[in-house]
């Protein structure tokens, strides 16, 4: 039988995509923020991706990925690591602000 996920875990899956994103990014690309891509991989650990630390984390990690210029073979690796990460926030804030119900199925679902 098919088993469908809750809201909380398709964030967390989203998430977790996003930081295996960030993982294929080079080292370069992520310089100066690696306290903030560590700390956004504890609070998904623990699955805390409803709390403004996971959303203020990624929030400014997406400020970051958006001030980096890459070169044509990275700009597309970079566009899915911002795009994951702006899903799982936005799903967090669906959550957390109780409107999973009204939020568009494209943003808790998990790529």
């Amino acid at each position: 039988m098919f088993h469908q996920m809750n809201p909380i875990d398709d964030v967390i899956s989203t998430a977790r995509a996003a930081l295996e994103a960030l993982d294929v990014l080079p080292p370069v690309c992520l310089f100066g923020t690696e306290e903030d891509r560590n700390f956004f991989q504890e609070i998904v650990t623990r699955g805390e991706v409803l709390g403004e630390d996971f959303r203020d984390c990624g929030a400014s990690l997406l400020r970051h990925l958006a001030r980096v210029e890459p070169d044509e073979e990275l700009e597309r690796n970079i566009d899915t690591a911002i795009r994951q990460i702006r899903d799982a926030i936005n799903g967090s804030y669906c959550i957390a602000g109780g409107l999973a119900n009204d939020c568009e199925p494209g943003i808790l679902r998990a790529a």
